[in-house]
């Protein structure tokens, strides 16, 4: 009842699928890397890799794969060798979807995840002087720097956009704190569950029908994690500037100019009423008309996702066992090198010698 309660402030908009979708080239990008590390009396070991899949319409004509590894001395901090394993997973994403764009001649290209979906805990990273990996001293901020650098590439080619299947944003909690300044209309609940309440199928909804310039969605989810916090110490205008002074911080620990940061719009498309909607972010500037409908005629029913995004992760996926392998391979090659195997016993044995590594 709450939640129908607050149906008259949302505008969706149907999905006008008079397009021919099927003469759409689309290419996806998704990548993935080893869960732990592999953890060695010697070495430490983790891998990573890319993929991208191409499409016309709904038929897959061409696809491929990138891969590399990052290794650190077992007396280094196993948590920053984890983070940057996952910047550089990130970093080869964004290198393979800017190579799509440049060389296969598509109309859009999907990333899985957010432009910025990095920025949530790399603060403490840049306070990291050189770090060693794979026998080379680098800073950590300087991994970042070039992802921003790359992630703006990519925005700036207007044929990019990004889909978040773990939406956790709060925008509409947030909104309705602002507008009736407290919490008695709120929901507690994210935005994409709260939408699956409301959304009619083959529709779309967007932040920017609802929220007033020049507020973003990153405002006013900010914005609902700090009122709790600062109610009654402030007024709700402070607790807003105080959001909105936090997110210009993130922009600046990214060397991310401010407006390009908010440059993007996100959607809720609901393709079915048998599924959820999925969460979109696209540049404000992009004609997404033909891509929304490409959607609504090639989507996942169980899980209420572009195909073509469920079958590059299933694609990309690293399997259970695949680091310990890597390892063991590393090892027989030195093995054959006519090394000392004593030594390279040593070095490769787990430190836990009870378990096996997944």
């Amino acid at each position: 009842r709450k939640i129908q309660n607050i149906k008259e402030f949302f505008n969706f908009e149907k999905i006008d699928d008079k397009f021919n979708w099927k003469n759409l080239r689309i290419g996806v990008v998704d990548g993935s890397n080893s869960r732990n590390m592999s953890e060695r009396l010697g070495v430490r070991y983790g891998v990573y890799a890319a993929c991208y899949q191409i499409y016309e319409g709904d038929k897959l004509i061409e696809e491929n794969f990138f891969g590399d590894y990052i290794s650190q001395n077992q007396i280094d901090d196993p948590e920053l060798a984890s983070k940057v394993l996952s910047f550089k997973r990130f970093l080869l994403e964004r290198e393979v979807a800017l190579s799509c764009l440049k060389d296969k001649d598509l109309d859009y290209l999907v990333i899985d995840g957010s432009f910025f979906g990095y920025r949530g805990d790399i603060r403490p990273y840049l306070e990291e002087e050189e770090v060693q990996i794979n026998e080379e001293f680098f800073k950590v901020g300087e991994i970042i720097e070039d992802l921003t650098k790359k992630t703006l590439e990519l925005l700036r080619t207007n044929k990019a956009l990004g889909i978040i299947k773990r939406s956790r944003l709060s925008v509409i909690d947030g909104w309705l704190t602002y507008k009736f300044k407290s919490e008695e209309y709120c929901l507690n609940m994210n935005d994409k569950y709260i939408l699956s309440f409301l959304m009619p199928p083959k529709s779309i909804f967007t932040y920017s029908s609802l929220l007033e310039k020049p507020y973003s969605y990153y405002h006013f989810s900010k914005f609902r994690k700090l009122f709790r916090k600062y109610y009654g110490k402030e007024d709700i205008k402070s607790i807003l500037n105080r959001a909105e002074k936090e997110i210009k911080e993130i922009v600046d620990i990214l060397k991310c100019p401010l407006e390009e940061f908010l440059s993007t719009d996100r959607y809720f498309v609901r393709c079915s009423n048998l599924s959820y909607p999925f969460e979109l972010e696209v540049p404000k500037s992009m004609f997404i008309k033909p891509i929304l409908v490409y959607f609504l005629n090639f989507y996942n029913e169980a899980t209420g996702l572009p195909f073509l995004l469920d079958l590059v992760d299933e694609s990309i996926t690293l399997p259970s066992g695949f680091l310990r392998e890597f390892v063991e391979e590393i090892e027989a090659h030195l093995v054959k090198e006519a090394l000392p195997k004593e030594d390279i016993f040593l070095a490769f044995s787990y430190i836990n010698p009870q378990k096996l590594e997944d």
